[in-house]
């Protein structure tokens, strides 16, 4: 009689593959991590952050409310993977209208995240102040050139009838974040000579418009800089494309035009 065998082929159970974590995601936990390390608790409006900090000029406590920009997560040259962000926050006394807080400016931190292992473990940071009457000077992230990332930090104030602005750039670059330099953009004193004051500085009113101009393949884009106006009573119109020096990564603005009261 013939008989029947019976097989039994065992076959490991199907896993489902884990997918890797998204940008989103990762970003997220970065930003967690960061807002843990600085005790950072939640505000009261959504998205919202209070921060206590020194004011660096003042040397008091502070407490400030911010704000997370969206990151960019972004890959150089040579492949390596980062993200990039900022945290704004004005003065809680400013309650986000402007007020008169020049002492006691806002900040920003601009932050840079290298993909290492899986998640982002931040590796530079770097806080700017503003005079703006407790309000935070404004971050945007750029594309600087083919490859190069970086930000532009724009601050201003207005203090006894001079009004001026300023324009800085940084540069992601090899894990750390680099000054490339500081353009004013406004510098205005016509309100400070008062009716009646026996001498007064020759007027200053001059305007200075930036934009990168794209194009393809190159390092950096030329950065076009406009200046107008008036500067020390006379009139001036002037246009200049610019490039980072190659050892310093500095825009060479020029000093006369970079006016300072």
């Amino acid at each position: 009689m013939a008989g029947l065998v019976g097989y039994l082929y065992w076959m490991p159970p199907m896993v489902p593959a884990m997918a890797a974590p998204s940008p989103t995601r990762l970003a997220e936990q970065a930003q967690r991590a960061y807002r843990q390390q600085h005790a950072m608790r939640a505000a009261s409006a959504p998205g919202e952050w209070q921060l206590a900090a020194l004011d660096s000029q003042s040397g008091e406590q502070l407490r400030y409310l911010g704000r997370f920009a969206p990151p960019l997560p972004v890959t150089d040259a040579q492949g390596g993977q980062w993200l990039l962000g900022s945290f704004s926050a004005n003065t809680e006394a400013s309650a986000n209208a402007g007020e008169d807080s020049f002492a006691t400016p806002g900040v920003s931190r601009l932050l840079l995240w290298q993909l290492q292992g899986g998640r982002y473990v931040l590796r530079s940071e770097r806080q700017r102040q503003s005079g703006s009457q407790g309000m935070a000077p404004a971050v945007r992230m750029l594309q600087l050139g083919s490859h190069a990332r970086g930000w532009v930090v724009e601050s201003r104030y207005l203090h006894m009838g001079y009004q001026w602005a300023q324009a800085e750039f940084f540069l992601a670059a090899g894990g750390a974040i680099l000054p490339m330099g500081q353009l004013v953009t406004r510098a205005d004193n016509r309100g400070a000579c008062v009716d009646g004051a026996v001498e007064c500085a020759p007027p200053t009113d001059l305007q200075a418009q930036w934009r990168l101009a794209t194009r393809p393949g190159l390092p950096f884009y030329p950065l076009e800089v406009q200046w107008s106006g008036m500067l020390n009573g006379q009139r001036i119109a002037r246009h200049l494309s610019l490039l980072p020096e190659r050892h310093s990564r500095r825009y060479p603005f020029p000093e006369a035009l970079n006016v300072s009261f």
